[in-house]
């Protein structure tokens, strides 16, 4: 009842937010930043004006810093300090290549420090824009483009137009999906939508990967820091506990990294919870073995024999070991149970999000000094930036009206850190319309669970995106991209944008062998996706990944089978 009447507040402040927005005309032109704050530069000459006044209101209006010059420089003239420091600092820089580009000395001359920068840079600079022009003619000058470069080069010193030509031609070798001949009868306005859901994606990307993204991490893990008394000589060991989604994998591997070095031999298993049972625990056990031993050639047969070796394998060595998502007691027994035999100063670190577990050590049992840690939901604030930052790239929303619109959105996550990213990257690039439109899709959901939440982010995908995304949940997690894009091709799912559009909305990410990865919790919404399409009869459903269930279901279509064929014999 009470979220019922929660759901209704924010609609009707939301009803109330969006007549108001839609009333109003904004008549204060936008702050144009400075050359030092941009984050793209657009280069265009004045004969593409209002093509470059479409996608720079398109780019502003979704949050990004937009610098563009619109003063000509006259022969002999140097390019302003502004247009210096922009082409310098800009993370993105967008020349508009049209016909008038080349009989223009300041785009010529921009092009030439644009390319320049990108040689001397460790990553994709420029990103060119062809319209109606070509790129193939461009680095020739041939066609009409050619035409106005050679009326206009003749004025010129000969070095200085073989610096121009250079540019063009380097320009033109840089690959481009933005050619405006591929967006012909009126569809511009197409191009500048594709242009500017790219940049802010591009952006984003650059963004988190210069940013320490994990929102109150840090001070997690100087708590947990505090807790194990990295001077105590004791084998230590710490229980961390949390719902699911909130975190836990991410701090323990934040302290995994602060304390790992040569001094401990070091062992980190994930998602014991899924792939742990009493018949698979040993396989858990000769990993643990393999890591303390580094060498793989010494298993054990059985669990009993697990612990013996574990017990022998353990004795005086000071290790780091950590175990992530432990369901039961019974598997930290079997995996650590005999940590009495590490040397003094080992750490040991479980996660999970069953709270009985914590009371599986105690400090006067053999175990060692035993801690427990509660990780504590993200703040309002937390959430905020945490969703800002995939959203806008920054720590807070670019301005008032996305300010009133990020709230709701993050409110009606329920502070899941890995939704708040998988909408915020949705909506990252996207105008205040789809914003609204979003809102009224999520208010209109029913009350969620918490890993139902994330169904937020699957809505919002394309049918044959969905339908990639459960078949790497289901049977492609660490399968190499490429060799399944021949599949999805196969079947018409554009298979390039798909795993794009994944990975830009954190559905999977892509390993440095192309390996498609994906988190838990999404591997685990893919697979419940699947399992309710019918839950009691698994012949009827889409996918089957697990072993047991899938040989029933071939045993059972062959009981059918031999009946069928028994009952044709007999007629």
């Amino acid at each position: 009842m009470e979220q019922a009447f929660v759901t209704l507040v924010v609609a009707f402040f939301l009803g109330a937010l969006a007549h108001k927005l839609l009333s109003e005309r904004r008549t204060s032109p936008p702050i144009r930043p400075s050359g030092d704050d941009c984050e793209v530069l657009l280069s265009f000459a004045d004969a593409q004006k209002s093509f470059a006044d479409l996608l720079y209101d398109r780019l502003v209006g979704v949050g990004i810093r937009v610098f563009r010059d619109h003063d000509e420089v006259r022969a002999g003239e140097e390019l302003g300090p502004e247009v210096l420091k922009a082409i310098n600092n800009g993370e993105i820089l967008i020349p508009i290549i049209s016909e008038n580009y080349a009989s223009s000395k300041s785009c010529l001359d921009q092009l030439v420090r644009m390319m320049e920068r990108q040689k001397h840079s460790g990553r994709r600079l420029v990103f060119p824009i062809f319209y109606k022009v070509k790129a193939a003619d461009v680095p020739e000058q041939r066609g009409s483009f050619g035409e106005a470069f050679g009326c206009y080069r003749r004025s010129f010193d000969g070095t200085l137009v073989a610096e121009w030509k250079k540019a063009l031609k380097e320009v033109s070798e840089l690959t481009t999906p933005w050619e405006s001949e591929s967006f012909t009868d009126g569809r511009e306005e197409e191009l500048v939508k594709l242009v500017a859901e790219q940049v802010s994606q591009e952006l984003k990307r650059r963004y988190l990967v210069d940013t320490d993204y994990l929102v109150g991490i840090d001070s997690h893990v100087d708590k947990v820091m505090q807790l194990i008394d990295e001077r105590s000589s004791a084998v230590v060991i710490v229980g961390i506990y949390g719902r699911v989604g909130i975190g836990k994998t991410t701090l323990v591997k934040a302290i995994d990294k602060k304390l790992s070095s040569p001094s401990y031999w070091h062992s980190f298993i994930e998602d014991i919870r899924k792939s742990c049972n009493r018949n698979s625990i040993v396989n858990l056990q000769n990993q643990l073995i393999t890591d303390m031993l580094e060498r793989n050639d010494f298993q054990a047969s059985d669990v009993p024999h697990g612990i013996s070796i574990l017990t022998s394998v353990f004795k005086d060595k000071k290790a780091l070991i950590i175990l992530d998502d432990v369901d039961n007691t019974e598997q930290l027994d079997d995996l650590v149970g005999m940590s009495h035999s590490l040397a003094p100063g080992s750490r040991i670190f479980f996660t999970t999000r069953n709270e009985s577990v914590l009371g599986w050590a105690k400090v006067d049992r053999k175990y060692g000094v035993y801690r427990k840690y509660a990780l504590e939901e993200l703040n309002e604030e937390q959430r905020l930036i945490l969703f800002s930052r995939h959203a806008f790239r920054r720590d807070s929303p670019p301005n008032e009206e996305f300010s009133a619109l990020a709230r709701p959105v993050v409110s009606m996550t329920g502070g899941l850190p890995l939704a708040l990213e998988i909408v915020g990257s949705f909506l990252c690039g996207k105008p205040a319309e789809v914003w609204r439109e979003t809102i009224k899709k999520m208010e209109n959901m029913p009350h969620m669970v918490v890993q139902e939440k994330l169904m937020i982010g699957y809505y919002l995908l394309e049918e044959k995106q969905k339908q990639m995304f459960l078949d790497i949940a289901c049977f492609l997690i660490g399968s190499d991209a490429r060799l399944a894009s021949y599949m999805w091709d196969a079947c018409g799912f554009f298979a390039t944008e798909g795993i794009e559009v994944l990975r830009s909305l954190s559905f999977i990410k892509i390993g440095d062998n192309h390996e498609l990865r994906m988190q838990n919790q999404m591997r685990d919404l893919g697979r419940k996706i699947v399992r309710i399409e019918n839950p009691r009869e698994p012949h009827h459903r889409s996918r089957l990944w697990d072993y047991e269930e899938a040989l029933g279901v071939l045993e059972r279509k062959e009981k059918v089978m031999t009946i069928d064929s028994e009952q044709n014999v007999e007629i």
